[in-house]
């Protein structure tokens, strides 16, 4: 049964382009945790608005775990930007910019996984564009970077999932699909 769920989170990311959106190895290592922390809940809000195409219940998950993100690295930037001071007097700076908290980490990976479906629900690209600049600019202070490099590479997640929006028989199939798995059990 829990394969059955993470699948059913899975699925709805891999309809959107998850399966070819480029991840560092610790966005992929947190996106496996995503899937497993999230599968249940994704699943009981899909079984309580059965009615609701999926793909907008994901949004509305992945729009909550975008504010969440971003308030948790807003509350860590001060100890972040400390413990890189105290890298870079120690190890050097080259050094220090390696280190990446968790929080970054998330909340990049939260936003790569957003913007794509916006992109793939072809939603407004205005609105992702300034979601991405405002969460490129919290990034780069953590990560001590140029917030339009990181806003190029946000942006780009929103154009990989208007690549890969599915034609609208293969999607209709597989949420056929996903519905029926739910309701059997």
């Amino acid at each position: 049964m829990r394969e059955i769920i993470v699948s059913s989170l899975k699925q709805q990311l891999e309809i959107a382009g998850v399966d070819t959106l480029h991840l560092s190895d610790k966005e992929a290592k947190l996106f496996a945790q995503f899937i497993e922390k999230q599968a249940a809940f994704f699943d009981a809000v899909c079984n309580k608005k059965s009615d609701q195409n999926p793909q907008l219940l994901l949004l509305g998950l992945l729009t909550k775990q975008h504010v969440e993100a971003t308030h948790t690295l807003e509350s860590q930037l001060d100890a972040i930007t400390a413990m890189h001071d105290v890298f870079a007097n120690a190890v050097g700076s080259k050094q220090s910019d390696k280190l990446n908290a968790d929080s970054v980490i998330e909340l990049s990976l939260i936003t790569k996984l957003w913007l794509m479906l916006q992109g793939n629900l072809d939603m407004d690209f205005s609105l992702a564009n300034d979601h991405a600049t405002q969460t490129a600019e919290l990034l780069s202070k953590a990560l001590r970077a140029h917030s339009q490099e990181i806003r190029t590479e946000l942006i780009a997640s929103f154009y990989h999932g208007k690549e890969t929006v599915p034609s609208p028989q293969w999607s209709n199939k597989v949420l056929n699909w996903v519905k029926s798995i739910t309701k059997a059990n």
